[in-house]
């Protein structure tokens, strides 16, 4: 049976390693197991595994330091590379750990589990903790701007809220939800009508208000990732729908009879039940298009030959 203090390898314990390992009792439970040294003879850890709330901390076996809270202590000398730390308390569960100084203020409040605020400072002259209603600079959490502590509305979340920030009422996540629901539509600050022209094929989409919901299974949404349905719907079927008072089916076709197919009256759509229907009639289109192209060529051919002749008879 080892005795306490005993040194050995890695490889000599039934540890897959050659690293010298230290037979140690934990300071918690007493349970004794073999625990890794570092570089200079230091024990990596004082607790067992179960016990171990405290990681990659180095204790010297000759005074069997044990942190308290308020210790200052350099990062090298509990297994961090470099920085100031302190062992606090966390505010919220008490679960005390190392935590980091920056000019002498600590970066957290709260544990990593607690800690819903990031870069929360807190001074130890006064061990100030916020409150509803505080008014601070941003500087002291880091960021610019006046900031005061408030509570949001739907989740009942504190924290820190600009205060020019109009729409930061509410915490962070609940104000892209509650904009998401409210400034959408017509209520958008950015609304231009909710009509535009298809850049792809020339159609006109409109977007579905809310008399028009009924026909919701025509449209497609424009954005995919966006929270709301963004819904528009190309118009000369929205037309058509509204005239025949259902909804139209996908293999159903709404042909432009001039060809504009920005011109939407009713009198210029025919409504076609299949493909075949359409082929013909995009196909005489498509050659009265070439026709009229045609005839403009020639057209300018003529007046360039009327001007030669009237040149050369001078």
């Amino acid at each position: 049976m080892p005795e306490i203090g005993e040194i050995k390898r890695g490889n000599e314990v039934g540890i897959k390693d050659s690293h010298n390992y230290i037979y140690h009792a934990c300071i918690k439970c007493g349970k004794e197991r073999w625990t890794k040294l570092d570089k200079t003879n230091k024990s990596r850890s004082i607790y067992c595994h179960a016990c171990g709330t405290i990681k990659y901390s180095y204790v010297v076996l000759e005074n069997n330091y044990i942190p308290k809270l308020g210790d200052i202590v350099k990062g090298s000398e509990i297994g961090y590379k470099s920085g100031t730390w302190i062992w606090q308390a966390c505010i919220n569960c008490n679960k005390e750990r190392w935590v980091l100084l920056k000019g002498n203020i600590p970066s957290t409040l709260r544990c990593k589990s607690c800690g819903h605020l990031k870069y929360q400072y807190i001074s130890l002259k006064n061990g100030y903790i916020p409150k509803l209603g505080d008014l601070i600079q941003g500087k002291y959490i880091n960021k610019s701007g006046s900031y005061q502590w408030r509570s949001c509305p739907d989740c009942k979340r504190e924290t820190w809220i600009q205060v020019r920030d109009k729409y930061r009422e509410r915490c962070l996540s609940c104000a892209n939800t509650y904009i998401a629901k409210t400034h959408h539509g017509e209520n958008h600050h950015n609304w231009k009508g909710g009509r535009h022209v298809n850049s792809k094929d020339g159609y006109i989409e409109v977007y579905l208000k809310e008399n028009d919901k009924e026909f919701i299974s025509m449209g497609k949404r424009r954005r995919k990732k966006a929270r709301n349905e963004y819904l528009y719907v190309f118009e000369h079927r929205l037309v058509m729908a509204k005239h025949l008072g259902r909804c139209l089916e996908k293999w159903e076709i709404v042909h432009h009879i001039n060809g504009n197919k920005q011109d939407n009256r009713i009198e210029n759509l025919e409504l076609l039940q299949e493909t075949k229907e359409h082929l013909p009639s995009m196909a005489m289109q498509q050659r009265i298009k070439e026709l009229e192209k045609r005839a403009t060529l020639l057209e300018a051919e003529n007046a360039l030959l009327k001007s030669e002749r009237q040149l050369s008879a001078t």
